[in-house]
């Protein structure tokens, strides 16, 4: 990107973003993050989206693995899972703390550590799907080694590698660098660097003590005059944020990627202990309470997998392609959902769910890791983008049409006449595209998409013509304070989320079907995702004309500032 496009991007991002009350801190991160995101000419599937069209070419047809990889990759993943199961004790990582050397020897030698990595740098290549289904895979057994694993592929490993060709230890380590003039104003830059791990001035400060990953390697390093030579910076000076969010774009699908694991793995537990516990003299799943969590576990694990799928299978196609919202939403919506997974399955195994495997084992019951899984799982919704973050960053994402045609009109600080010519030019654009969003009919659906999928098509085309015209509605209503309104912003996001999570379900299903899946089994999923999703869409909808947001957001600012201690007293 030119500076001057990172100005360009720079002035529209903040248009609808009151920049006019911002300190100096707010700006300068703002004005980073801006400059620092990626320009696409031709929009995603959820972009699309977000604007009330359905473009299913973007992720229709699922397109096949190619013939030489699948045979490879299904020789590998059949070997990593016997690797798995023989050698990795997954409770002894969690007791321990530590993952054993032998352990990290024995993924080396199956390729683990350089999955993605190409074959002349002596990795095994594989695509994003295949690494996907090897995180799936490795997370449904132990989540320590599906994060060791993981953070190699994207910003521990592969960059460097592709960049430097060495299997040195390396670090790779973002710093604040000297600012540098921009408009005759000093701009913050951040630079991405290779360092070699045992470099002088190095020093591991503390080691974090966590709730679960209890072997994963986080902690505090201190660097004192570490020298680095220029050749080591990544990516050019000053873009350094640039970097990160490329390497989390796909990198963030690897967190799907362990849901999905998490997912199957609650839903095997709740099938078998909803079919062997006998609670007033049938099984527990046969009691409707207890139905219902299975039946939510099993639809939202098929419609994570969809979601995953296609959006791997976009950057198995064209590696360039743009899956800023999709690996967001991916990474946003799965989390959520995983955890509800585990949440039922907890409930579903009662007292025994609570319990952990040891006492498990030690009273003769069969040690399912409810209790380790759940710790684990938890950070999902946390690193690489809060699902706070993730809903700020979909619906900034979700903007950008919009500042594109408009971003000047609604920027504060431009210029009265500058705002003029912009209003009336993006007057243009929408006097056609506003009536569209209320139009009966829609896009023209492949010819081969089965006519029960087609029906759910038209669903998701019909709301995400509401959702448009809401989002637009927010934007005439709020103007440059729309920022500020974070939890009506979370709605929307919800509503995209669930409507790309239906859109990539039937897409998914329509491959089962060509797979040759029996329909009754692929419909009945379908169907029952569809149901729940819809539940929870209109539901958010309601919500965002009618709910108590602004009364709340004054409630917790009183809160906040000592207003309401008395509620605090009857605690040490």
């Amino acid at each position: 990107m030119s500076d001057s496009n990172a100005t360009k991007k720079t002035d529209e991002g903040s248009s609808v973003i009151d920049m006019s009350k911002m300190n100096q801190g707010q700006r300068a991160a703002l004005e980073i993050t801006e400059a620092a995101r990626e320009s696409h000419d031709d929009i995603s599937f959820a972009a699309h989206l977000f604007m009330g069209r359905l473009r299913l070419e973007k992720l229709h047809p699922v397109t096949e693995i190619a013939s030489e990889e699948l045979a490879r990759a299904t020789k590998f993943l059949h070997e990593l899972g016997a690797y798995l199961t023989a050698h990795v004790d997954a409770d002894a990582i969690d007791q321990s703390g530590e993952i054993p050397d032998e352990v990290m020897a024995g993924l080396a030698r199956l390729g683990v550590y350089g999955i993605k990595v190409p074959q002349e740098y002596g990795g095994l290549g594989f695509s994003q799907t295949t690494y996907c289904r090897a995180c799936q895979l490795i997370s449904s057994h132990c989540m320590n080694i599906f994060a060791h694993i993981s953070v190699h592929q994207s910003v521990g490993v592969s960059q460097p590698l592709v960049l430097f060709g060495t299997r040195a230890k390396l670090l790779i380590v973002a710093a604040q660098t000297p600012p540098k003039m921009v408009k005759g104003k000093p701009r913050t830059q951040i630079t991405t660097f290779v360092v070699e791990a045992n470099s002088p001035g190095i020093e591991i400060v503390h080691r974090s003590q966590l709730m679960g990953l209890h072997a994963l390697y986080n902690g505090v390093l201190r660097f004192t005059n570490v020298r680095v030579p220029k050749a080591n910076v990544v990516g050019g000076e000053g873009r350094g944020l640039k970097v990160a969010l490329s390497t989390l774009n796909a990198g963030r699908l690897s967190i799907p990627a362990s849901s999905i694991g998490m997912a199957k793995k609650a839903l095997a537990i709740a099938r078998e202990w909803g079919g062997a516990r006998i609670q007033w003299g049938v099984p527990i799943g046969q009691h409707a309470a207890i139905a219902e969590k299975i039946r939510r576990i099993a639809a939202h694990a098929f419609a994570m997998e969809a979601m995953l799928l296609t959006t791997s299978r976009i950057v198995d196609r064209d590696k360039n392609a743009d899956i800023r919202l999709e690996a967001s939403i991916c990474k946003l919506w799965a989390t959520e959902k995983a955890w509800m997974c585990l949440d039922d399955v907890m409930q579903i195994r009662g007292g025994r769910g609570y319990e952990n495997v040891e006492s498990l084992k030690a009273r003769g019951e069969k040690p399912h890791p409810v209790e380790r899984m759940m710790r684990d799982n938890r950070v999902t919704t946390i690193f690489e983008g809060s699902s706070e973050i993730m809903r700020l960053f979909i619906m900034r994402e979700a903007l950008n049409p919009h500042l594109k045609i408009a971003g000047v009109a609604l920027n504060t600080e431009r210029p009265w006449g500058e705002r003029m010519r912009s209003a009336i030019k993006s007057a243009g654009f929408y006097a056609l595209w506003y009536p569209r969003q209320w139009l009966p009919f829609g896009a023209t659906l492949p010819a081969d998409i089965h006519p029960h999928f087609a029906s759910h098509l038209r669903t998701v085309e019909r709301r995400a013509r509401k959702m448009a015209r809401t989002l637009f509605h927010q934007m005439v209503i709020f103007g440059p304070k729309l920022e500020k309104r974070q939890v009506l912003l979370g709605r929307i996001a919800d509503i995209g989320s669930d409507l790309f999570a239906l859109a990539a379900s039937c897409i998914y299903g329509q491959k089962l079907l060509k797979d040759g899946e029996p329909e009754a089994k692929v419909f009945a999923l379908v169907d029952d995702f569809a149901a729940q999703a819809l539940l929870r869409i209109d539901g958010n909808f309601r919500g965002v004309g009618h709910n108590a947001d602004q009364q709340g957001y004054e409630l917790a600012q009183q809160i906040v500032a000592g207003e309401h201690t008395w509620l605090e007293q009857g605690i040490l």
